[in-house]
This record gives C-alpha cells, sequence and structure tokens, in this order.
C-alpha cells in the first residue's frame, strides 16, 4: 500500500492485518471477513447468529445457555483474524431478567437501549428515544445560524426539508417522540423562520401552510414509508392488526408499536385483512401507489 501527498508518493507498506480506512479495496477485504466470520460462527457456534454491516457484529442466539458464549466467540474468532475488538463499544442486551443477570456477573455490561448504525433500538418495554433526541438536542446551533440567515423564507423552508430534519430525524422510525418534544421542534423551526410573531401558531404555519415540513408530519411519512420498504406483506395482518385489537402486546419503542401510534393519531383505523380505513375509504398501505399514500395521510394530517 502506498500513500500520496501532493504529488509525492511514499515506498510501500505491507500489511498482513487490518483494513485500511479510506482504502477502496478495504471494502472488498471487509465483505470477505464478514463473510468468514458468518462461515465461522455457523461452523463452531451454532446456536448463534450473527448480523454484520462492515465492523458493526451482532450476535443473537435464542439459547440461554449460549447467550455468555457470544463474547467467547467474538474474541476467538478476532483472536485469530489478529483482529483487535472495541470493549468499550462492546456491550450485551437480552429481553430475559435472568440472563441479563448471567451477563452482569460475568462482568459483560448490559444496555437496555443503545444506537445502532444510527438507529435507536430498544431492548426492553422502557420507553425509550435518547438516540433521536440527542441528534435534535444537537440542532441548537443550527437554529441560531438559520435565524440569522439573510436568506429568503422560501431558501430556510428548503433548509428545513434537506438539513434539519434529515439530520434531526435520522431513524425517528424505531423511536417514539412525545408531543412535548414536537411541540419544542415547532417553536425552534418558527423562530428559525422569523415566524416567531404573535397570532402565528407553530403547527398550522408547518403542518398546514407549508406541506411536508412539519416534523411531527416528516416522522409519519418516513414511518410509513419505511415499514412498506422493510416489512413482509403479512406484517400489516398479523403483526399490526393484532396490535391494533388488543389481542397482542408489544414493547413502545417496536416497529409495529410506533407506527401504529404514528397511524392512530391522523384518525386511521386498522382492519383485520390489514387494510387501512380513512375519511375517503379503505386501501392497502403496501399495494397503493407511494404517492397516493402520502396524499391520503396528508389529508387525514389536516
Amino acid at each position: 500500500r502506498r500513500f500520496k501527498v501532493r504529488d509525492s508518493y511514499s515506498t510501500g507498506f505491507t500489511t498482513s492485518t487490518g483494513l485500511a480506512e479510506g482504502c477502496a479495496l478495504s471494502c472488498y477485504g471487509m465483505l470477505i471477513m464478514d463473510d468468514i466470520m458468518h462461515r465461522y460462527i455457523a461452523a463452531q457456534y451454532p446456536l448463534l447468529r450473527v448480523l454484520s454491516f462492515v465492523d458493526n457484529w451482532d450476535f443473537i442466539t435464542w439459547n440461554a445457555q449460549a447467550a455468555t458464549q457470544q463474547l467467547d466467540a467474538l474474541l476467538e474468532f478476532a483472536s485469530l483474524a489478529d483482529l483487535t475488538v472495541d470493549r468499550q463499544k462492546t456491550y450485551a442486551w437480552s429481553t430475559s431478567a435472568e440472563v441479563r443477570a448471567n451477563l452482569r456477573s460475568l462482568g459483560i455490561p448490559v444496555k437496555h437501549a443503545a444506537k445502532d448504525l444510527g438507529a435507536h433500538v430498544a431492548f426492553s418495554r422502557q420507553h425509550t428515544n435518547s438516540t433521536v433526541t440527542s441528534r435534535l438536542d444537537a440542532l441548537t446551533p443550527f437554529w441560531t445560524q438559520l435565524r440569522q440567515s439573510r436568506a429568503s423564507y422560501r431558501s430556510k423552508l428548503r433548509a428545513l426539508r434537506t438539513v434539519a430534519w434529515p439530520r434531526g430525524l435520522f431513524a425517528v422510525e424505531s423511536a417514539p417522540i412525545s408531543d412535548n418534544t414536537w411541540l419544542c421542534q415547532r417553536r425552534h423551526a418558527n423562530k428559525a423562520l422569523s415566524m416567531d410573531k404573535p397570532g402565528v401558531n407553530p403547527m398550522l404555519l408547518l403542518g398546514l401552510v407549508e406541506a411536508y415540513v412539519d416534523p411531527e408530519f416528516v416522522a409519519l411519512i418516513r414511518t410509513v414509508g419505511e415499514t412498506r420498504l422493510n416489512c413482509p406483506l403479512d406484517f400489516w395482518a398479523s403483526d399490526l392488526f393484532p396490535l391494533a385489537a388488543g389481542i397482542t402486546n408489544s414493547p413502545p419503542s417496536s416497529p409495529a408499536a410506533v407506527l401504529l401510534g404514528r397511524i392512530q393519531k391522523v384518525g386511521i383505523a386498522i382492519k383485520p385483512t390489514g387494510h387501512w380505513e380513512d375519511r375517503i375509504g379503505l386501501f392497502h398501505p403496501a399495494h397503493v401507489n407511494f404517492a397516493e399514500l402520502c396524499h391520503r395521510l396528508q389529508w387525514q394530517w389536516h
């Protein structure tokens, strides 16, 4: 591997371990490494399942006895591959209190919620959304800069759609957000638009006058869109309807619970077949054209 500084090239360096960050070949190398790791774990630890994305490795098992072997399996493979595991970023989770106690007894840090690939993931029935709220709190300098900007009103609206909400609401589909948080974000946006004047209601301005600028409506559209993209076709009838009908109980941070809370808030009813019913009539969220779905959601929102 050689390094270039301006027009000068270094002599070649050889390496037998690791994958250089920023090198295009490292992408292919990491793909091979992940494949080897999957095959190794499948052969040596058949009760464990691995989910990998580059250097983000998740070990999962439904066997209580095998749960405590996951860290050993990770460290064993890393040692054979001459890789280093960042123990500060390594943690365990479980939906079983007994397994969590066993993991803690082994000195393994246990979490009830964490950030995984940028998204908030909750592992218990606790109502958590810290990953998203921390992103929204990090928008404070942006609000100040936008308010001080001499850009036009339309340009500032475009900044809300293309900068503020993509940055602050990243992976909002996996976390429930309180009404107070939405109100706070509307006020920030209203102030940044220099519209914090007597008689101006932030929710009416963002959610009714300006389409697709209200943060809660943006979260609604993204949640429905991501569910359509990633959930199987039978999800709407087998998971969403039983939850809506009270037949099953789901943690507040589960994808079904987050989706259900947002669509019920705009008055959409769920049918046993998975169809939705709004003021216009019945439709299936997975079959209807997405543009039409967005228009129906906007109608319900108004």
